[in-house]
């Protein structure tokens, strides 16, 4: 095993570890399109990077779809209810805020590594949602 690997691997472990020790239940969606939110979630994603020893876009897409749920839970929001609600495409697809949103949720498999697949990233219904997500921003 590469120290890469390991490196990565702890990495993973920390932010588990840090997420399941919450004891508050975050199931609330993302409101969609507010300035607010996203400057919430911005705020919780620079104060999370800024503990992590390297950039979470360099991070596997596993490990950073666990970053990115760590940065909604933060903030108070549920990644996988925030992710359906876009996916039933009841907001305005022309919105920069909701559109920045998107671009979140689908930040863990942003330049998808050969290693890596969205199955082995999302559960099934994320898959159908990113997929629903993708065909609302083209």
């Amino acid at each position: 095993m590469s120290v890469r690997a390991m490196y990565t691997g702890l990495i993973v472990v920390a932010l588990l570890t840090v997420s399941c020790g919450k004891s508050e239940d975050v199931s609330a969606p993302a409101p969609i399109g507010e300035l607010a939110t996203l400057e919430r979630l911005a705020g919780e994603y620079e104060r999370i990077a800024a503990t992590m020893p390297m950039s979470p876009s360099q991070l596997p897409a596993k490990q950073r779809k666990a970053f990115v749920e760590r940065v909604f839970a933060e903030s108070g929001y549920s990644y996988s209810a925030t992710l359906h609600q876009m996916a039933e495409g009841a907001w305005d697809t022309r919105e920069e805020n909701a559109k920045e949103l998107a671009r979140l949720l689908m930040f863990p498999h942003v330049n998808l590594r050969p290693e890596d697949s969205l199955s082995g990233v999302y559960s099934e219904q994320e898959q159908a949602d990113i997929a629903r997500l993708e065909a609302l921003l083209q």
